[in-house]
């Protein structure tokens, strides 16, 4: 059903605590000189993000209802062994580097 996977994608980012530190962080840089400049610029822009950030989501999680059905649980589990692999191996590279740096 795509509108739980839309909620679901929703929820989850908007209860992401790294997500809103990324927003909070990346959004005044972002936001060009010029909107700042007028309150309509300003509503514009939130729109214009918001209204980027809604549909990005939303055919994101559209396209993992539709393509959840095919997927076997064989396919599955390589994805999930090699995405927690890939967060292992960047952890471990962050790891490093914080220790070499302070060294």
């Amino acid at each position: 059903m795509p509108s739980r996977a839309f909620l679901t994608a929703v929820a989850a980012t908007a209860l992401n605590p790294l997500t809103i530190a990324l927003w909070t962080v990346s959004f005044p840089a972002a936001a060009p000189a010029r909107a700042t400049t007028s309150s309509a610029a300003v509503a514009a822009l939130l729109v214009g993000v918001g209204l980027g950030t809604l549909t990005w989501y939303g055919g994101f999680s559209t396209g993992v209802a539709l393509v959840r059905k095919r997927v076997g649980r064989r396919l599955l589990r390589v994805v999930d062994v090699a995405s927690g692999g890939g967060l292992i191996v960047f952890g471990g590279l962050l790891g490093y580097r914080s220790l070499q740096e302070h060294n």
